[in-house]
């Protein structure tokens, strides 16, 4: 599957099948007391892969850069497969943005997680 964030593919012409996105949540940080589960059971909340410190590095824990990376691979994995069920081609015009969340999480705790999301427009080849 092609993903670019340019508007068009050199050389091929396509049809526009729709706006596909992905996202994941991310655990980077928290303010108060929570659970260390917090941002996988928000992505879960909210019907999206979660991810936490040990969710997919196993027991290890990894940086905020490392978690970020594996946050833009599950967005982009994503992405990539409702472009599939549409039966795309590719992807164009593909934007990557972040951005905070917070939800309560008991009476005393709130949950700061990162929403990490990938969207672009799902074409097919000619």
């Amino acid at each position: 599957m092609i993903t670019t964030n340019a508007p068009d593919v050199p050389g091929r012409e396509f049809e526009v099948l729709g706006t596909v996105m992905g996202c994941a949540f991310g655990d980077l940080g928290h303010c108060g007391v929570r659970s260390r589960d917090g941002a996988a059971e928000f992505g879960r909340m909210m019907g999206t892969r979660g991810l936490d410190s040990f969710d997919v590095t196993g027991s290890k824990r990894v940086s905020a850069p490392q978690k970020l990376r594996l946050l833009h691979a599950i967005a982009e994995e994503g992405m990539v497969r409702e472009a599939e069920a549409l039966g795309a081609d590719a992807v164009v015009c593909v934007r990557h943005t972040t951005s905070q969340v917070t939800a309560a999480d008991g009476l005393y705790s709130t949950i700061l997680t990162t929403e990490y999301l990938a969207q672009g427009t799902a074409v097919r080849f000619l």
